[in-house]
């Protein structure tokens, strides 16, 4: 039985009859083994090198408002009543949890997003490569060098953390679908758990984001599709959804303990239409583009994937009565890509952290296909890949690299945010010189409000909320129209001492303008550094 299994997932491990024992051991390692461990050895290096340095980066304004909106829940405000929020609770409880335990710095939160994400990989990897070792770590390696590699937009984002439940849900799944021998079948009881389960990891994702449905659904409807026993396992079915209806309960208790489910009510029947809209309007080939030229060369991923993907899909029935040990099926990572890249690409906004989950399930798929080609060429082509990859990467690039002892002691400041940022918003130095100033006059909570998006992290520098519902208005005022003139009037009557305009940011749509009649617009500056102008109606 050992030497059955061996052979049929280890096959470099069996030599040949011609060679002795004695021989077999002087000889060197085989290739899948040396190729394994050079790949170990650049993971490392990247990660020891690379880490650091990501740890240090800004947070995005995303990132700032879900800590600001956690602030005002944990200040006993109301999540959707005293904090507008378009989208589901999920990572604002997040927040909620790792603010409580890690604190408000930015290392901490940049820190757990390398683990949520890496353990995603890890798990995405592993549940489609049991046997494969050496695929595992290319593709780990790959995952690690495209996503360090990324933008600070494309970091602690829903999307990628979602990933995190998301592979574990796979991982149940693909251990109902393995070809196992009858007598190592998981006991029926066993089964349904794993099923609910399941579900309950989609539901955590369903509560992130409700995108991932469409990824359910297709997952679904493919494993009843390929099953000739299709009564058991719409059954199975059944109970992942009892899975996701128990993980739905406890969020709708916090949400009406809190009274804040009328008002999430509301933000979904009233306001989301609208923010769909707008991200459908925000969606054009000229953003595409410019997408594609941030993800170079990574969208060849997409390239490749896509119709290696669509072909697996017509595999139907991979069960086999001669199947000695657990093989996942090759379909069930590909519908989920397919499934994640089409309603990233056409449902949601054109950013770039939305892309980052269907680029990271795209190399899992990648790595987890059964190549049936000589190895040796496809083992060059991957490391010639990754080295342009690496080359392209703005994060090993020498100005950055320099960094990286500063990172490593002093952890992030205003001048390593500024100079490891990969895009010009916003100006850190001069962000930090407005907040200089309104720290020497003792601003309290209620008396300043940050009207632009980039802005919003003076909030944070200063420990305060912001003084309405409305965070980032200017942006809300875009997203929500049937709403702009409820948001601007709030805003400009609420008592402030001091408004945050930064010129750099000027309005999206092209029907909006920055009169200077209009408020804040209409404000005296009394303070200004580089495009940050502080006003102050009195």
């Amino acid at each position: 039985m050992t030497q059955i299994f061996q052979r049929d997932v280890f096959p470099s491990a069996i030599a040949s009859p011609s060679v002795s024992d004695s021989d077999k051991q002087v000889q060197s390692a085989p290739p899948e083994t040396l190729t394994q461990r050079i790949a170990i050895i650049a993971l490392l290096v990247l990660l020891g090198t690379s880490a650091p340095l990501v740890v240090c980066m800004p947070l995005t304004s995303d990132t700032a408002l879900y800590d600001l909106q956690a602030r005002t829940v944990l200040d006993g405000g109301v999540l959707y009543r005293d904090a507008v929020e378009p989208n589901f609770p999920g990572v604002v409880w997040l927040h909620l949890a790792l603010r409580s335990l890690l604190g408000w710095s930015s290392e901490a939160i940049r820190i757990v997003d390398l683990l949520f994400v890496g353990c995603a990989c890890i798990l995405l990897v592993r549940s489609t490569n049991p046997s494969n070792n050496r695929a595992s770590v290319l593709g780990l390696l790959a995952m690690a060098a495209f996503y360090l590699s990324r933008n600070e937009w494309c970091h602690c984002q829903r999307d990628s953390w979602m990933l995190l439940p998301i592979a574990g849900a796979l991982l149940l799944r693909s251990r109902s679908l393995q070809v196992v021998p009858q007598q190592q079948a998981p006991h029926a009881v066993l089964r349904r758990l794993m099923a609910i389960g399941e579900g309950i990891l989609w539901g955590v994702a369903f509560w992130i984001k409700p995108h991932v449905a469409l990824s359910v659904i297709a997952v679904a409807a493919w494993s009843i599709w390929i099953t000739a026993h299709k009564v058991q396992q719409i059954r199975r079915e059944l109970f992942v959804l009892a899975g996701v209806i128990l993980c739905a309960i406890p969020g709708i208790v916090w949400l009406v303990q809190t009274n804040a489910w009328s008002s999430f009510v509301e933000m979904q029947s009233d306001w989301n239409p609208e923010y769909l809209k707008a991200g459908a309007e925000r969606r054009s080939w000229a953003k595409v583009f410019q997408l594609v030229q941030r993800f170079h060369p990574w969208y060849l991923i997409h390239v490749l994937s896509v119709p290696l993907a669509i072909r697996d899909l017509m595999v139907r029935d991979f069960r086999t009565q001669n199947s000695r040990v657990p093989i996942p099926h090759p379909g069930l990572l590909a519908v989920t890509y397919l499934s994640w890249f089409a309603q990233a690409s056409l449902l949601q906004h054109a950013m770039d952290y939305i892309q980052v989950p269907p680029v990271l399930l795209g190399i899992a798929f990648l790595s987890a296909r059964n190549w049936q080609s000589d190895p040796i060429p496809r083992l060059v082509s991957v490391g010639c890949f990754l080295a342009i990859a690496l080359l392209a990467s703005p994060q090993l690039r020498p100005e950055r690299v320099q960094l990286w002892a500063q990172c490593f002691r002093d952890g992030s400041s205003t001048e390593l945010r500024s100079r490891l940022s990969h895009g010009r918003q916003p100006s850190w130095n001069d962000l930090e010189n407005v907040v200089s100033f309104l720290r020497d006059k003792d601003v309290e909570q209620g008396e300043f409000t940050s009207w632009n998006v980039h802005s919003i992290h003076a909030y944070t520098s200063l420990n305060l909320r912001p003084s309405t519902r409305y965070p980032c208005a200017s942006i809300l005022t875009e997203l929500f129209p049937s709403h702009r003139e409820e948001i601007r009037d709030t805003v400009a009557s609420c008592g402030h001492k001091f408004v945050l305009t930064n010129a750099d940011e000027r309005p999206m749509s092209t029907t909006l303008t920055m009169s200077e009649a209009e408020f804040p617009w209409n404000l005296p500056v009394i303070y200004e550094s580089g495009p940050f102008q502080l006003r102050s109606p009195e």
